[in-house]
């Protein structure tokens, strides 16, 4: 397992005149705060996985804490979170979509970190909208589902956490304007953010973060809208980000990139299903197309989930040595201590990763075994 110590807050290259503007303007709205209802939650997560068909394998190691203060107008809310560092040779680099928790949070030399991912405020109007500001993860308000949206406690693979043909900023400066649903009325939720989060930036901090102006940053917009009807939810949306990227065949060539995508999720009683579809610009974007559908049932001792997803590539990418990428992944997770701590035991099958069939970076097709703890509290 490669994992390193988990390093300080990363607060450090913060500009100073940035720092006191932003607690100049937290100042008031925080006097407003109820302390007594602050709310922490937060959790670990251990994932230990090998490759079947080599003597390969790997683990990781993540932390969470969330924060959600109320005030008389909204609330506050931090996201903190830290994880183990991935090494060159790792199984977690060779096949990137079989942990998406791995190397989630590093520092500008990939070591392990830990870093304030979120801080926002949630303005409220009324009972149905609210206006969010701040640091922001595009990827959490959008293309969700209740069965497949979470790698500490469902889904491992990538493909059914969130769409690949969404081209999401890492955690980024950015609002978020939201209409709640209501009856039979849908969810609108419109982002406005940075196309460049804290990832994305080669520096990693937050003073590039900050620095909204910088070359080569622009604008990850999208509108979607979300209905919940009975035991069924529908969601759709469009995306955009203004920065530039090369075309995936010509170099010399960029434009934007854009796409839409399609949620759809049904309960039966103890089952469920989920299904995806997205696309975006394949000038631009490597994977063109893609979909997903997933299936889960509740047993008394636990969860049972299986998940088939392919990504198509792009046909102005696609060469003698590539072809589409499927993944498959079948777990169940139990309790272990109450509900606090759980194991899951998961199975995937990857075929082509990174779209590349030439076998000399990674095996065209991988069979990986994987176990994993989770332990949460509130």
């Amino acid at each position: 397992m490669h994992a390193h110590t988990v390093t300080c807050l990363y607060l450090n290259r913060l500009p100073l005149p940035g720092l006191f503007v932003a607690v100049a303007l937290c100042a008031p709205v925080t006097a407003w705060c109820d302390w007594d209802e602050l709310d922490i939650r937060g959790g670990a997560t251990a994932v230990f996985q090998q490759e079947l068909n080599s003597s390969d394998n790997d683990g990781s190691f993540s932390v969470d804490l969330m924060f959600d203060l109320p005030t008389a107008n909204g609330g506050w809310f931090m996201y903190v979170e830290g994880s183990s560092s991935v090494s060159e040779d790792s199984i977690f680099t060779r096949y990137p979509s079989i942990n998406g928790e791995a190397g989630s949070v590093l520092n500008r030399r990939g070591n392990s970190h830990l870093q304030i991912s979120e801080l926002n405020y949630r303005f409220d109007f009324g009972a149905r909208s609210q206006l969010t500001i701040g640091e922001i993860d595009p990827s959490a308000r959008i293309d969700r589902s209740r069965v497949s949206n979470d790698e500490n406690t469902q889904f491992l693979n990538q493909s059914f956490i969130n769409n690949p043909t969404i081209h999401f900023p890492d955690y980024t400066l950015g609002l978020m304007y939201r209409i709640n649903a209501h009856e039979r009325e849908p969810e609108f939720t419109v982002i406005l953010a940075s196309s460049d989060g804290i990832a994305d930036n080669p520096t990693r901090s937050y003073s590039h973060l900050l620095d909204l102006t910088a070359a080569g940053k622009g604008v990850f917009a999208s509108a979607s809208a979300r209905w919940f009807l009975d035991s069924r939810e529908i969601g759709l949306g469009t995306w955009l980000r203004s920065d530039k990227h090369e075309y995936v065949d010509d170099t010399n060539m960029t434009d934007k990139d854009f796409g839409a995508y399609f949620v759809y999720g049904k309960a039966f009683g103890p089952q469920t299903i989920n299904f995806r579809v997205g696309f975006a610009n394949e000038r631009v974007s490597q994977v063109a197309r893609f979909v997903s559908i997933t299936y889960g049932r509740e047993y008394a001792r636990g969860n049972l989930s299986l998940g088939y997803a392919r990504a198509f590539e792009s046909n102005r990418a696609r060469g003698p040595d590539s072809d589409d990428s499927d993944q498959l992944e079948a777990w169940f997770r139990t309790p272990i201590v109450g509900n606090a701590l759980h194991a899951t035991a998961s199975l995937q099958y990857v075929t082509n990763p990174g779209f590349d069939r030439t076998g000399l970076i990674a095996e065209r097709n991988a069979l990986v075994a994987g176990i994993r703890l989770d332990y949460s509290f509130q």
